[in-house]
C-alpha cells in the first residue's frame, strides 16, 4: 500500500510539472508571475522523482521507443545549437523537453491516456474560468487589469483570468483565454477534441469547441471543420451523408453571415470575408508574414544561412526580423531546411511507430498547424503528439472502443 501511494503522489507531481512546463511553452499568462527557470526546475525535480520510485507496469521500453528518444535528443541538440540563444534557461528548458518527452514516448498507454486526459481536463478547467470573466467582461463588469508589452510583438490587456488584445479595438473582442493568440487557444483546443473523438458530452469538450468559437480565429475554424471532417470519414458509417450535410451548413452559414445587415456583422468580418480571394491572388485573411519579413526571406532563401537557419543569430529580441511574422516560412528562417526535415522525420517515425488512419489525420492536422503557426517544438503540442498517437492507433486496434492501458 505505501508503496502504490508513493508512486501515485510521484504521478501527480509529474503531472503538475508537465502541465506548467506546458503552459510556459506557450507562455500563458498564469506562469508570468513564475520565473522560466524555476518552472524547468521544477519539471525537471519531479519528473526525476517519477523516475527514482517508478515500479513494472509504468513504462514499456522498447528498440523503437528508445529510437524515438535518442532522435527527439538530436532535435533537443540541434534547437540549442542552431535556433535558440545558448544560455543557461535554454539549456533547462531542452533538458527538461528530452526528459518528459522521453517519458512519455516509452511510458505505457495507460500512463499516457491518464496524462492526456489531465491535459483535457486541466485546460476545460482553465477555459471555464476564462469564459466565466470574459462574459463578466462583455457584460460590461469592471474588472482589474494592467496592460503589458512584450518589447518585441505582443500587447496586451491582462485581466487575470483571461487576455485581450491590448490594441486593437475589435466589434466583439476575440476570446483567448489565458494564451497569447486566439489561434493558440483554438489549435490546442482542435488537437484535444479530436483524440477525444469530438465528444461533446464530456464537459471538457464541450468547453473547449464553445472556446474555439468564440475565439473568432480563421485558423482554428479551418483546423475544427478539417478535423471534423477526417473525424467522419474515420469513423463515421455515413461518411458521404454526415460530410454533405456538414459543408451544406457551414456554405448556409456563410451565406447567412454575408447577407445579415449586408455583411456587418462579426462573423462575415472577422471569418467570412478573410477568405475573399485579393486581387494578387491571396486570401484576404493571409496575415501570416508582414512585408518586411517578405523582404528580408527572399534575401535569406537565397544564402547559405537557409540550410541550419539563424535562430540564434541576435540576442536581442528586437532585432530578430522574423518576430512580426508565423508560418513555414519562418520555421525555414528559425530552424534551416535541416532542422525542418529533421522535425518531420521525427512526427512522421512518431506516427510509423504506431500508425492508424486517425494517427495520420492527426499527423496532417498537426502539419497544417505549424504551418500557419510553426510552434514545431512547443512542447504543450509536442507533448499532445507523442500521447496521442499511440492512444488513436490502440483505439483502432480495439474494436470494442474501450482502452486497457
Amino acid at each position: 500500500m505505501a508503496t502504490r501511494s508513493i508512486l501515485g503522489a510521484s504521478f501527480v507531481f509529474f503531472e503538475i510539472g508537465v502541465l506548467v512546463f506546458v503552459f510556459m511553452s506557450m507562455n500563458m499568462s498564469l506562469t508570468w508571475p513564475l520565473a522560466r527557470i524555476s518552472i524547468t526546475l521544477f519539471t525537471f525535480i519531479t519528473t526525476c522523482f517519477f523516475l527514482f520510485v517508478q515500479k513494472r507496469g509504468v513504462f514499456k521500453v522498447t528498440t523503437s521507443g528508445i529510437n524515438l528518444c535518442m532522435f527527439l535528443g538530436i532535435l533537443c541538440l540541434y534547437q540549442l545549437s542552431f535556433c535558440v540563444q545558448f544560455n543557461l534557461d535554454s539549456i533547462s528548458r531542452y533538458i527538461c523537453t528530452f526528459l518528459v518527452g522521453s517519458v512519455i514516448i516509452v511510458s505505457t498507454l495507460k500512463i499516457k491516456i491518464k496524462l492526456l486526459e489531465i491535459f483535457s481536463k486541466s485546460l476545460g478547467v482553465l477555459l471555464s474560468v476564462s469564459l466565466v470573466g470574459w462574459v463578466l467582461f462583455l457584460s460590461g463588469v469592471p474588472l482589474p487589469h494592467y496592460t503589458t508589452y512584450d518589447g518585441v510583438f505582443y500587447t496586451h490587456t491582462n485581466y487575470y483570468f483571461f487576455l485581450s488584445d491590448g490594441y486593437t479595438e475589435e466589434l466583439v473582442p476575440r476570446f483567448m483565454g489565458m494564451f497569447q493568440e486566439p489561434g493558440h487557444l483554438g489549435t490546442t483546443c482542435v488537437f484535444l477534441l479530436f483524440v477525444n473523438r469530438f465528444n461533446l458530452k464530456r464537459w471538457d469538450c464541450m468547453i473547449m469547441f464553445i472556446s474555439i468559437l468564440f475565439s473568432l480565429s480563421l485558423a482554428a475554424y479551418g483546423l475544427l471543420i478539417g478535423g471534423m471532417i477526417l473525424h467522419m470519414l474515420i469513423y463515421s458509417r455515413h461518411k458521404i451523408i454526415y460530410t454533405t450535410l456538414l459543408v451544406t451548413v457551414l456554405a448556409g452559414s456563410a451565406i447567412f453571415a454575408i447577407s445579415v445587415d449586408r455583411g456587418d456583422n462579426v462573423v462575415n468580418q472577422m471569418i467570412v470575408s478573410r477568405l475573399e480571394i485579393t486581387d494578387d491572388g491571396d486570401i484576404a485573411g493571409n496575415n501570416r508574414y508582414a512585408e518586411f519579413f517578405r523582404y528580408r526571406y527572399s534575401r535569406f532563401i537565397e544564402s547559405k544561412d537557409r540550410y541550419f537557419g539563424i535562430g540564434n543569430m541576435y540576442e536581442n529580441l528586437a532585432r530578430r526580423w522574423w518576430n512580426n511574422s508565423a508560418g513555414w516560412r519562418r520555421l525555414l528562417v528559425t530552424n534551416g531546411i535541416v532542422g525542418t526535415v529533421l522535425v518531420l522525420l521525427f512526427y512522421i517515425f512518431v506516427l510509423r511507430k504506431n500508425y492508424s488512419r486517425a494517427g495520420l489525420a492527426l499527423f496532417i492536422l498537426y502539419v497544417v498547424a505549424n504551418m500557419i503557426r510553426d510552434h514545431v517544438m512547443k512542447e504543450y503540442w509536442l507533448y499532445i503528439y507523442l500521447m496521442a498517437i499511440p492512444i488513436l492507433a490502440a483505439y483502432t486496434a480495439n474494436k470494442k472502443g474501450t482502452l486497457n492501458g
